[in-house]
């Protein structure tokens, strides 16, 4: 009998130490995927698997999990609650604001590979990610993917953000104000531009590898700065005092840009006031284009 009692001590003992040694990784949901690593501090850690979207458990002595989303997100800018400031473009006579959005997805990858400099990642394209950027701006996500963390946010500010400012300012330079406020040809062309050279921009940015998989680039009508709107102004109040209509289309043709650029001012003007009355309701509207599947 007390050998028994010495042998039930014995076993309970080395099932307490075996519980209390492991650590049981929380499982990501259908929108993240995990990389698994073991270890202590994270100069010690080391890769040990990828797990899956909604997938199985990692087990390891102390080891930790890192989360990326997976799947169809956005970067918003110049909007409220958007994710980045407006961005300024200078065209070839004058400088704009422009507001949109940019729909990617995350290269999430976790099988084995061999990058352009001929190095393993077991992990994939997602560890490598992860190791040279996500980790040192701490844009890993918790198992739960709806907290957003703020390096997530800084990271695409830095690389989606900042080549989206590069590639539209350079673009814009092809281009007047008024082609891009007034005509809807010249603004989706101009969106077109930008759509095409992102992707590049971007893998320049992480530095060569494509961790980004631009879907489609949103460009909004852009803004005018207050001098100019100042000035509309001032000139819409000196046609009202025109008896004619041979001076008002003169008046007209000589606003900045000309008749067109005055009609369409005008008639933003006229939704403005109408949504200052609480009359009506406008949804502007933006010009999106896709971005072609990389051969």
């Amino acid at each position: 009998m007390k050998i028994k009692r010495l042998l039930a001590i014995a076993a309970a003992t080395m099932t307490t130490v075996a519980l209390a040694g492991c650590t049981t990784y929380a499982l990501p949901d259908t929108s993240s995927v995990g990389l698994a690593y073991t270890g202590g501090s994270w100069d010690s850690k080391a890769y040990q698997k990828c797990i899956p979207a909604g997938g199985n458990e990692a087990i390891d002595n102390g080891g930790d999990t890192a989360y990326y989303p997976q799947g169809t997100r956005t970067w918003a800018f110049g909007q409220a609650g958007g994710d980045g400031p407006a961005i300024a473009v200078s065209t070839k006579n004058q400088e704009l604001s422009v507001s949109g959005l940019i729909t990617f997805t995350l290269d999430t990858t976790c099988t084995e590979w061999t990058d352009a400099a001929g190095k393993v990642w077991p992990g994939g394209p997602l560890q490598k990610f992860h190791e040279t950027i996500g980790r040192s701006k701490a844009a890993e996500f918790t198992e739960d993917s709806t907290q957003v963390p703020q390096g997530w946010k800084d990271t695409l500010a830095l690389f989606l953000g900042g080549p989206a400012d590069r590639v539209m300012d350079i673009t814009a330079g092809d281009y007047t104000w008024q082609q891009l406020y007034t005509d809807p040809v010249k603004a989706k062309a101009f969106t077109k531009t930008v759509a095409d050279a992102l992707p590049a921009q971007i893998k320049d940015a992480t530095g060569g590898d494509t961790y980004f998989n631009i879907i489609a680039v949103q460009i909004n009508k852009p803004t005018l700065p207050q001098a100019l709107l100042d000035e509309m102004q001032l000139k819409e109040k000196e046609l009202l005092a025109q008896e004619t209509e041979a001076q008002k289309v003169a008046f007209q043709n000589s606003w900045p840009g000309g008749q067109v650029v005055y009609q369409e001012w005008a008639r933003r003007n006229a939704e403005t006031n109408c949504l200052d009355s609480g009359k009506c309701t406008l949804v502007p509207a933006g010009m999106s284009v896709s971005v072609p599947a990389a051969s």
